[in-house]
């Protein structure tokens, strides 16, 4: 938490119209939950907020992912669910395609999180001795990777009567792109991303981990909006989460929390 919620605090903090901040520690990361003066636009403050905390991005430890920000209720989850079945690969690609997207419908939900699926990333280690031959610093090689994946922000779209909340993933495809990154120059020569550091595709750490009767599961967080009412919004949910598991039976959803 102090390595993670410190740096955002500060980072916000400077933000016009902030009024205080309250920090906690909830399932798979640090929740900020920003308090603005009245008056304030909070679509203005949020895209500021995000302007900043992405500017942060990569000085955060490692294994730490981009920010999320939103409006609404983003701090601790007011519902987990747990899906379980025989295949959990499975299971993660239907909670993403399927389950999110008709959870993040609901009235008063601002944002299905899902917990625990493994993620691919592209991991970039910094060769100390080729960095000093090359000529090139650390915070060159961290600035030429910030520039090269841009900011995109997220929100929710309504249409014809449907609610949608919206992830722009924005950046770079994978290690080839990754290492073809210019960093500078040295002897009339661009030197790349992979002249100086290794770039190699792994996976990124486990956000947390769900079981379901003893069997690993994957985990689905339910962060409502602001002043949404959470006993008819729970309701909804359990409806959508009844009629999914009549339409696939492969899969179990239980309420856990």
């Amino acid at each position: 938490e102090e390595a993670v919620a410190r740096p955002a605090e500060e980072a916000i903090a400077p933000v016009r119209g902030v009024r205080g901040m309250r920090s906690e520690v909830v399932p798979g990361g640090v929740s900020i939950r920003v308090r603005l003066h009245p008056g304030v636009d909070p679509e203005l403050a949020l895209l500021a907020v995000r302007e900043r905390l992405d500017a942060l991005r990569w000085s955060l430890p490692e294994g730490v992912e981009r920010p999320q920000v939103s409006t609404g209720g983003v701090g601790r989850a007011s519902m987990v669910l747990a899906l379980g079945a025989g295949d959990l690969e499975a299971a993660s690609d239907w909670a993403e395609s399927v389950l999110r997207p008709r959870l993040e419908q609901v009235d008063g939900v601002a944002r299905a999180a899902i917990l625990g699926i493994p993620r691919p990333e592209v991991r970039v280690t910094p060769d100390p001795t080729r960095m000093r031959l090359a000529g090139i610093t650390a915070s060159q090689l961290e600035s030429a990777l910030r520039d090269a994946i841009p900011a995109a922000a997220g929100g929710v779209l309504s249409r014809h009567g449907t609610r949608y909340a919206v992830t722009v993933e924005t950046g770079l495809l994978g290690a080839p792109e990754v290492g073809a990154v210019v960093v500078g120059r040295s002897a009339e020569r661009a030197v790349r991303v992979r002249d100086v550091a290794e770039v190699a595709e792994t996976w990124a750490p486990r956000e947390g981990f769900s079981r379901l009767d003893g069997a690993p599961a994957v985990g689905i967080l339910i962060h409502p909006e602001a002043e949404s009412n959470l006993v008819r919004m729970a309701s909804a949910v359990r409806r959508v989460v009844d009629a999914l598991g009549e339409s696939d039976p492969r899969f179990t959803v239980r309420m856990v929390e």
